[in-house]
């Protein structure tokens, strides 16, 4: 299960975590991916929350920022790299912790994140010097060119199997924009819209989803169909991206999905009912993203 996409607030976040200690779900990944200010944990309530989810056998991973922009932003990151059982870096620069041996990450794993896009497996290989656990795929990839870097390196494969995937990053922040705020002074204007502003076409159609400095695509991305399909091609986990509702449903249904419990035909249809603005998989397939195509 990924990090949380949105601004929830402390005691959300806390009562959702307590909620995944009892969730059928392998590994877990907590902090923030988009903005230093939603680093609200102080370094002992984020061991609390790690201490929770590895009591309940989860492997914990902290995520973190896919743009670092100063200083403040670099010693939020030093604060929570040493926590949990390894990192999910966002950009290369985290790297240089694990070149240097830096006595933070002392023993912890190293995971790719889709953020630092590894499109080919030359790419990927690159990674292997940094001895890379796993990397997960980017949003827009497709399944041949996951075929391709999966049969060509020893690093496990993570694919976006459920959520809402990520189209555009900015270091300005598009909710406090929206509303006449300055980054600096936005006051986390983001904690009122828990699940992103919708952002829709002169049609009413809607397209994105505003997530501060992030925008969304608006409809919930979904492989539960190719489970086979991904197991063919080498991919070892598939991520689900978290939300305040439904989350322990999704992950269930995957887990009976690839336990060969449910069918592929069956799960979609329940899953439909928890995407608010539809379902899309198209550029898994190689089509345009927002499409949807059935196996």
């Amino acid at each position: 299960m990924g990090p949380a996409p949105f601004s929830w607030g402390k005691e959300k976040i806390k009562s959702f975590y307590k909620e995944i200690e009892l969730a059928e779900v392998d590994n877990v990944f907590i902090g923030d991916i988009v903005c230093h200010k939603r680093h609200i944990f102080s370094s002992d309530e984020l061991k609390e929350i790690i201490n929770g989810l590895q009591n309940a056998e989860k492997k914990v991973f902290v995520s973190t920022l896919a743009l670092v922009t100063n200083n403040k932003e670099l010693e939020g990151i030093e604060e929570i790299i040493g926590l949990g059982d390894g990192v999910e870096a966002n950009m290369m620069g985290v790297f240089n912790y694990f070149r240097e041996k830096n006595p933070l990450v002392a023993d912890k794993k190293l995971i790719a994140g889709a953020f630092l896009n590894i499109y080919n497996w030359k790419a990927a290989e690159y990674l292997s010097k940094f001895n890379v656990e796993r990397i997960i795929m980017p949003f827009e990839i497709s399944d041949s060119s996951i075929a391709d870097i999966a049969k060509s390196i020893s690093s496990k494969i993570e694919v976006y199997g459920w959520g809402n995937l990520s189209t555009a990053l900015s270091w300005r922040c598009y909710t406090a924009r929206s509303l006449d705020i300055s980054r600096d002074e936005c006051k986390m204007v983001c904690l009122d819209y828990p699940e992103g502003m919708v952002l829709e076409t002169v049609d009413r159609q809607d397209l994105f989803i505003i997530n501060g400095p992030q925008i969304l695509s608006a409809k919930t991305h979904c492989l539960i169909e190719y489970i086979d399909k991904l197991k063919d091609i080498g991919v070892t986990s598939i991520r689900i991206e978290p939300s305040l509702k439904n989350t322990v449903e999704v992950i269930n249904i995957y887990r009976q999905t690839i336990k060969g419990e449910r069918d592929g035909k069956e799960a979609v249809e329940i899953l439909n009912k928890f995407a608010d603005h539809g379902l899309c998989n198209g550029w898994f397939l190689g089509k345009p993203g927002w499409e949807y195509v059935a196996a």
